[in-house]
């Protein structure tokens, strides 16, 4: 159950639309994600709060994947973000399931509540929008409306995840801190930060989620704190940003980031493929290993991640 934390939930979040009203009214069949038209997307969102968790999971991981395709943005992403956003008070989000889009570094994933992993796609959603990738977008010459149209909802999402900063399950309240940071570089949001720090130096003392704890960690330094003492080894410092223009990397490749930021995986699935047709293996494999144009810049970055390439950047 969440309360209230401070003044950071406020009546933004009474905003949102009804879910059932973005199914009604949203013309699903206008609009675009990586497979086609999102005629599909609402059976998918009805999904999430279906009784077979095993039906939650791929309706998240799988029947959502395309409106968040190499992490590009598309016409269908904003209403599926603000449906997520507004059934995460929803008693339904508090079912349990093993829900892997952010856990697939983990040999066993966890089971997490629902809203766990709904605040965790939102995160993700929120590092696709941030100011990096939308300076890399303008750099290359291109305005990219559908990623400013989910900039503009910042505040409004920022302040549906913010229900749950101090929620009393530390992987909601984790997962609501880690959404929440990288939605307060919207400068309507500075005022917050200063009551997110504290919050981010509780979950450094608790979590032991790397990208949880990086996600902190780069938003207390972008607020001014000192976080010397808080850094990861270099070789983990190393580690590209998805929207990252850096160059070459000079780290271990068990030690190298994938396209989705987690790390082992890759050498998991070279060995898998090594033995033999493994088709389910070869796709991941190539899911993980080439991310794709930032946000939705045409001919944008492209970042090899496999191990015996150097990280090359290429135009």
């Amino acid at each position: 159950m969440a309360t209230e934390s401070d003044h950071l939930s406020d009546s933004a979040a009474a905003d949102l639309p009804k879910p059932e009203a973005l199914l009604r009214d949203t013309d699903w069949a206008a609009l675009d994600h990586a497979g086609g038209t999102a005629e599909d997307i609402p059976t998918a969102l009805t999904a999430l709060h279906h009784p077979d968790p095993a039906v939650r999971a791929r309706a998240l991981e799988h029947g959502l994947e395309p409106v968040r395709h190499q992490n590009t943005i598309y016409p269908a992403t904003l209403p599926v973000a603000l449906y997520i956003a507004a059934i995460l008070p929803d008693r339904k989000s508090d079912t349990v399931g093993t829900y892997t889009l952010e856990q697939r570094h983990r040999p066993e994933p966890q089971r997490l509540p629902l809203r766990a992993a709904l605040l965790d796609w939102l995160h993700l959603l929120a590092l696709d929008a941030n100011d990096e990738c939308t300076e890399i977008t303008r750099r290359h010459g291109f305005e990219d409306p559908h990623m400013e149209r989910v900039r503009s909802m910042r505040p409004m999402l920022f302040h549906a995840v913010a229900a749950f900063l101090r929620d009393e399950d530390p992987d909601v309240r984790h997962a609501a801190l880690a959404a929440a940071v990288p939605l307060t570089e919207d400068p309507a949001l500075e005022s917050v930060r200063a009551e997110l720090a504290p919050l981010a130096h509780e979950l450094l003392v608790m979590s032991t989620d790397h990208r949880h704890r990086m996600c902190v960690i780069d938003g207390l330094r972008t607020w001014g704190h000192d976080v010397q003492d808080l850094e990861p080894p270099a070789a983990v410092r190393a580690q590209p940003n998805p929207c990252s223009t850096a160059g070459r990397i000079e780290a271990p490749p068990a030690q190298m980031y994938d396209c989705r930021m987690e790390v082992g995986r890759v050498p998991e699935l070279l060995e898998r493929v090594k033995d033999g047709d493994n088709t389910e293996a070869w796709d991941e494999l190539e899911d993980r290993a080439m991310l794709g144009t930032c946000g939705s810049v045409p001919g944008g970055t492209r970042r090899a991640y496999l191990p015996d390439d150097p990280l090359k950047v290429s135009e």
